[in-house]
C-alpha cells in the first residue's frame, strides 16, 4: 500500500475518508496525546490499541493517522496492518466492547440527565413560554 491510502476508492470516498480522520483524530491531538501518554517514546501495538480507544476509532484508521504524522514507519504500519487486534485488544483492556471514550461520554450524558429535573426543581417546576412562541 505504501503512501498511496486510500487509492483504490472513488476520490468522494477517499475525501470522506480524510475527512472523517481529521475531524475524529485531529494530528494536534493525536501527537500532544503521544506525548503526554508515552512521553515521545516508540510506539507499541498496545499504544496503538489505546489511542485508538481513546479516539473512538478502528485499529487500521490509527494506524493510518500515526504512519500519516511520522510515528510508524511504513515497514511497521504494514506488518501491524496484518494483526487482528481484537485478541490483543481482550487481554489488554478486557472484553468491553465500548471504548473508554465511549463510555465516559455515556457517563458525562446520564450526569447531565440527571441534572435537568434539579434544575426544573429549583425554579419550581414551572416553564412559562410567551405567548405565540410557536409563531416566531
Amino acid at each position: 500500500m505504501g503512501n498511496n491510502i486510500g487509492t483504490i476508492y472513488h476520490p468522494r470516498e477517499e475525501f470522506a475518508q480524510t475527512f472523517a480522520a481529521c475531524f475524529l483524530m485531529p494530528a494536534s491531538k493525536v501527537r500532544a496525546l503521544i506525548e503526554k501518554e508515552f512521553g515521545g517514546r516508540k510506539l507499541t501495538y498496545e499504544h496503538v490499541l489505546y489511542l485508538k480507544r481513546y479516539f473512538g476509532v478502528s485499529t487500521a484508521a490509527m494506524l493510518r493517522k500515526i504512519r500519516e504524522i511520522g510515528y510508524l514507519s511504513a515497514a511497521q504500519h504494514e506488518d501491524w496492518l496484518k494483526l487482528h487486534p481484537e485478541t490483543r485488544e481482550k487481554e489488554v483492556f478486557g472484553s468491553s466492547l465500548f471504548s473508554d471514550r465511549y463510555k465516559l461520554l455515556q457517563l458525562e450524558a446520564a450526569k447531565k440527565t440527571r441534572r435537568k429535573p434539579q434544575q426544573r426543581e429549583a425554579i419550581g417546576g414551572i416553564y412559562a413560554y410567551p405567548k405565540n412562541h410557536h409563531e416566531r
